[in-house]
C-alpha cells in the first residue's frame, strides 16, 4: 500500500521517480520555449498563452536538434529531450555536473556539452547520448560556436578562447579575451566577444578578433555591458544585447555602423531569433519582447515570472 501511494505522488507530481519522465500540454504548432533562471520552471508560448511547467530541476541551457529539443540542467548534469510529438519531457542521459553550454551540430548530429565545472567540452551522440569524445579547454567555459571542422570556445575565468581542431579532437592554441567575457559570435571567421570587463570598470565594448589567428583586429563602442549576440544572415546585421543599459543595438556587420537601438525591459540576457523575429529576454524585468527583424521594431511581449533566460523560437506568433 505504502508503495503504491508513493508511485501515485509522484505521477502527480508529473515526475517519473525512475526515469524523471514530465507531462507537457499538447500544442497545435510548436510553442515557444523559455527557461527561467529563478526558479525550476519551464515555459511554453501558444496562441498568445504561457504554460508553465514545474520541474524537479533548473535549466542551465536548451538546444534545438532535428528530431527534439535538449535540456541540461544545472545541478545533477543530467540532459532530458523534450518531444512534442509525445508530449513529454524524459532523460536523455546523464553526464558531470557543471553544464553551461549546449550546442548542435546539425551536419553531424553531434551534441557539444560546454562543462564549467569540469573545464571540458564532451562531444555526444545525440540519438544515444554516448560519449564520443572529451576535450579539455580553458577555465569555467561558458560558450561555444563550431564552424566546420573549427570549435571555439570562450571561458570565463582565463578570460581566454580556445581554439579547436575538431577532426584532431585537441585546442590548437587559446587567445587572450576581455575579463568576465560573456557572449560570443562567428562570422565570416572574424569573432566578436562582449563581456563585463575588468571588476570596477563599466565596459561598452565589442572585442573583434581573427578566428583563424586570435589576434584583435579592434572593438566597436555599443551599450554598457555587451553581453549576447544574434546575426541575420540575410541582411548580415549583428545584434546585440546590453546588460547594463537596457538595449539591442543593431549593427552593420560590412562597416560597424549602429543602425539602431532599442531599449527593453531590465537586465535582458538572451536573445535568439528565427526568419522573421528576434527575441530577447530581461531577467530583473521578467519579459520576453519580440522585434520584428524587417522593421526593427517591439511587436509583442510576454510577461514571464521568475527570470526569463533561455528562449527557443516557435511557430507563427
Amino acid at each position: 500500500m505504502i508503495r503504491t501511494i508513493f508511485f501515485l505522488l509522484c505521477f502527480l507530481t508529473l515526475i517519473g521517480c525512475s526515469n524523471q519522465q514530465i507531462s507537457i500540454p499538447e500544442f497545435e504548432e510548436k510553442p515557444i520555449i523559455v527557461s527561467h533562471l529563478k526558479s525550476s520552471d519551464i515555459s511554453f508560448i501558444s496562441n498568445g498563452k504561457i504554460s508553465t511547467i514545474p520541474l524537479s530541476f533548473t535549466i542551465t541551457d536548451i538546444v534545438e536538434t532535428t528530431n527534439f529539443v535538449v535540456i541540461g540542467s544545472k545541478n545533477d548534469g543530467v540532459l532530458y529531450k523534450l518531444d512534442f510529438e509525445e508530449n513529454k519531457i524524459d532523460s536523455l542521459t546523464s553526464k558531470s555536473e557543471g553544464i553551461s553550454k549546449l550546442y548542435y551540430e546539425e551536419s553531424t548530429g553531434v551534441l557539444f556539452i560546454v562543462n564549467a565545472l569540469e573545464n571540458s567540452v564532451e562531444l555526444v551522440d545525440v540519438e544515444n547520448g554516448q560519449t564520443l569524445t572529451k576535450i579539455e579547454v580553458g577555465q569555467y567555459p561558458i560558450d561555444m560556436i563550431v564552424s566546420g571542422e573549427m570549435g571555439y570556445v570562450l571561458n570565463s575565468e582565463s578570460h581566454s578562447v580556445s581554439v579547436i581542431d575538431l577532426k584532431k579532437e585537441e585546442v590548437l592554441f587559446d587567445f587572450p579575451v576581455l575579463e568576465r567575457p560573456s557572449g560570443m559570435l562567428l562570422v565570416n571567421d572574424v569573432l566578436y566577444i562582449g563581456g563585463h570587463g575588468k571588476s570596477g570598470v563599466l565596459n561598452n565594448q565589442i572585442y573583434i578578433y581573427s578566428a583563424t589567428t586570435g589576434e584583435m583586429m579592434g572593438s566597436k563602442e555599443v551599450g554598457l555591458m555587451p553581453i549576447d549576440f544574434s546575426f541575420d544572415n540575410n541582411t548580415e546585421y549583428i545584434y546585440v544585447v546590453c546588460h547594463g543599459s537596457n538595449e539591442v543595438i543593431k549593427i552593420d556587420s560590412q562597416d560597424l555602423i549602429v543602425k539602431d537601438k532599442l531599449t527593453v525591459a531590465s537586465n535582458p540576457n538572451f536573445i535568439n531569433s528565427d526568419e522573421n523575429y528576434l527575441y530577447v529576454t530581461s531577467l530583473d524585468g521578467n519579459e520576453l519582447t519580440i522585434i520584428n527583424l524587417s522593421t526593427f521594431r517591439v511587436i509583442d511581449t510576454f510577461t514571464i515570472d521568475n527570470g526569463p533566460f533561455v528562449v527557443i523560437p516557435g511557430g507563427e506568433l
